[in-house]
């Protein structure tokens, strides 16, 4: 009951902003780029690729954040699920990661030198929750080069 709370809650926060990317994308690709004072329209094919950057833009938007919201929730809350073993501090039991050992560190610098680490490293943003921020992140960079590459579109427009 809590996740579908939770998941509810991460609609109801994504709503307006996919609300505001599908209206500015429909106002923005009606067919015809105007511009300043002697601007060029779009050619009908030039207007259709224009238009299908930018809903690709809004889908990978869309798609990505709605699957990081259930990576997310779907994701256990526990980090320590990997951990190699836990310590005391301060009264509080803190698990102890693989990363935090220095022992762990030089078997992976042993084993495979700085390339292992960094592999490791990455590794870890496609695990738990941190799976859920890299999707987000990706469907943010995705969607923004779309509408890039659509506003290039009609760029180039303009200089022919």
């Amino acid at each position: 009951m809590e996740g579908l709370r939770l998941l509810f809650m991460f609609v109801a926060l994504l709503l307006p902003v996919m609300l505001i990317a599908l209206v500015g994308i429909f106002r923005l690709g009606l067919g015809v780029y105007q511009g300043g004072a002697g601007a060029t329209q779009l050619t009908a094919i030039q207007a259709a690729r224009q238009k299908r950057w930018r809903l690709a833009g809004v889908v990978i938007l869309v798609v990505g954040l709605l699957a990081a919201g259930v990576v997310y929730q779907t994701a256990p809350a526990d980090e320590a699920s990997g951990a190699l073993g836990y310590e005391i501090d301060g009264g509080a039991l803190v698990p102890v990661m693989p990363g935090d050992s220095k022992a762990y560190d030089q078997q992976m610098q042993g084993v495979g030198g700085g390339v292992s680490e960094l592999a490791a490293e990455l590794a870890g943003w496609f695990q738990g929750r941190k799976l859920a921020y890299t999707l987000a992140v990706l469907a943010v960079g995705g969607a923004l080069g779309c509408f890039a590459i659509g506003e290039l579109e009609a760029r180039s427009a303009e200089e022919k």
